[in-house]
């Protein structure tokens, strides 16, 4: 039985295994090694849908977990296979190819998400709506019982530790308790 030309870069000169789980799984974690990435790397188009194939499915978890919300996985896996191709010669070293992919994959989904918003904020500007910073009501100086902020850094997405910034606890509640 004569193999495939995958089997022959993947150095299966018997031909593809019997499917198996077992022997299934143990093949997938055998299929992409620096054999397979050095063809690639060379130009070989067989060795690189090789590479595409087992790598599509966790290249595809790690950019649903830096992806906007709204940007689309089928478009930014196409991104990522677009840049494999073009760039896959630049590769220095064939260990690194999964370092290498993820940190692509990355920045393609981050650079998806910052166009995104740089879109939104054009189409606000267009309608007249300019986006600014939210005030955060604190303290520059002592004031009704209040200190004025030492700039901590400890109250982002809490209660300030010492009273400075304004929310309805400082502002309304402790008051009302004094009372």
């Amino acid at each position: 039985m004569t193999g495939t030309r995958a089997d022959s870069i993947l150095g299966n000169e018997s031909g593809p295994r019997t499917p198996g789980r077992r022997k299934r799984r143990k093949l997938n974690e055998q299929r992409v090694n620096e054999g397979v990435v050095s063809a690639a790397m060379k130009g070989d188009r067989d060795a690189l849908a090789l590479l595409w194939d087992d790598s599509r499915r966790w290249i595809g978890a790690i950019i649903l977990a830096h992806k906007s919300r709204e940007a689309d996985l089928e478009d930014l896996l196409q991104q990522v296979a677009m840049q494999l191709c073009r760039k896959i010669s630049t590769l220095d070293d064939p260990k690194a190819f999964r370092g290498w992919i993820r940190t692509i994959a990355i920045n393609i989904a981050r650079a998806e998400g910052r166009k995104r918003t740089r879109r939104k904020r054009s189409m606000l500007r267009l309608v007249g709506m300019e986006p600014y910073p939210y005030p955060a009501a604190v303290n520059s100086e002592h004031r009704k019982g209040r200190p004025a902020c030492n700039s901590c850094g400890m109250c982002s997405g809490f209660g300030c530790p010492i009273n400075a910034r304004g929310d309805a606890l400082v502002s309304f509640l402790n008051p009302a308790m004094r009372t």
